[in-house]
Parts: C-alpha cells; structure tokens; sequence
C-alpha cells in the first residue's frame, strides 16, 4: 500500500510547474502555447531566456528530491535508505516516479506537463550516486557536442535503466526505472522521429562548445 500512497504524494509534488508559474509570473503567457509547447526547461530557454531557464531546472529537479526525502523519511524513518533491504529506496523511488507523472501530467493543468526530465535527473541524483557519476560523465558531454536536449535526454534515460541492473539493484527497483525510461521514450516520441529526421530543434543557436571555442581563442587565430 505504501506503493500507491508514495506516488500519491509524488505527484501532487509534480504537478507545481515552474515554468508555467514563471511564464504567468514574468511575461503573462502560458508557456505551454509558445515555443514547443512543452513545459519544460528547454522550452523555457527558448522562450523566457537562459535565466528562467536555468530556474525551472533547478525547481525541477528539486521537486524529484523532495518528493523522494519525503517519502523515504515517511516510510523508511531517515533520509537514507538500508543497503540490505533497500527499504529506504523503494519509498523514495515511487515517490520520485510520482513526481515524473505529476509533471508530465498535472491535474491543475488539464494534464498537459513537460516531459519530465529534469524531475528524473533529481531522482538518479538521489537514487545511486555511482549511477549519477556515469551519468554526467556521457550526457553533459552530449549535449555539450551535440546543442540537443532531446538526445541527451534519451542517452541519459536508455544508460540509466543499463546502470541500475549493472550495478546490481533488486528487480523491483529495476523494474521502476524501467517504468521511469520508458516514460522518457514515450514523451519523446514525436523528438525521436525529429531526430530520425535530422530536424531536430537544438538548444542555442550554436553548439556549446562552439562558443566556448570562440571565447576562448576569439582574436588569436
């Protein structure tokens, strides 16, 4: 029962979207009839700039976090679960899919969320540091090379499923992860075929690492 109860409260977590807060807030609009369409980060970017940007993931990521402490502190009475039994985990792991839901699918907003990933970097984050490591490690580099979000998104969702059995964890908490990146996959349907396509939209108009290029050796070549 504690299951139903956890994501329960995850949930409702999920369902404050900053970026909708932020959009009504700053600009008056509602965030979800610009740009993409997706509340989110990325879509933030685009259309409230790096600033807004920059706080909705933090708010995000954040609401993963909380909705995980919470649950583990509820059902497993500390903040840090037993590495025996992983009763801590499993509390703080339907808390955090909870929060993905919410999210992606917030009742207050006629269920049209984001696409959850910034909820699901706070998850990995509280879930397996080791995994968290690995993980920052491959994408921020992806997304530094490729100025794709998207395909960032999916590479940091496929390894994470990959890392959770490598890293030998119980099959219930395999099996939520599971659940957890075929949500990434599923909300990313129509990105994946952009991808395929080769239209995909990026995040800035140049590549990262192209910027830094010129700042770093503008006027010397």
């Amino acid at each position: 029962m504690f299951r139903v109860v956890c994501i329960v409260i995850g949930y409702f977590i999920g369902c404050f979207q900053t970026s909708y807060i932020i959009g009504r807030a700053t600009k008056r609009i509602d965030i979800r009839e610009h740009g993409s369409g997706n509340a989110g980060m990325t879509n933030t970017v685009r259309v409230l700039g790096p600033k807004a940007g920059v706080i909705v993931l933090l708010c995000d990521v954040l609401k993963a976090v909380a909705g995980f402490l919470l649950c583990a502190y509820i059902f497993d009475g500390s903040f840090a679960y037993r590495a025996g039994g992983e009763l801590g985990l499993l509390p703080g792991l339907y808390g955090g899919l909870g929060v993905i839901l919410g999210h992606n699918f917030p009742v207050f907003l006629k269920f049209k969320g984001g696409r959850g990933i910034a909820a699901t970097i706070g998850l990995i984050f509280m879930f397996d540091w080791r995994i968290t490591a690995v993980l920052a490690v491959i994408c921020l580099p992806c997304l530094f090379i490729s100025n794709i979000v998207s395909l960032s998104a999916l590479v940091m969702a496929g390894c994470f499923l990959v890392l959770t059995v490598v890293f030998g964890h119980t099959v219930e908490v395999c099996v939520i992860c599971a659940v957890i990146t075929a949500f990434a996959f599923y909300r990313h349907r129509e990105n994946i075929q952009r991808l395929i396509n080769k239209n995909e939209r990026t995040l800035f108009k140049e590549a990262p690492y192209k910027m830094v290029y010129k700042k770093l050796f503008r006027g010397r070549d």
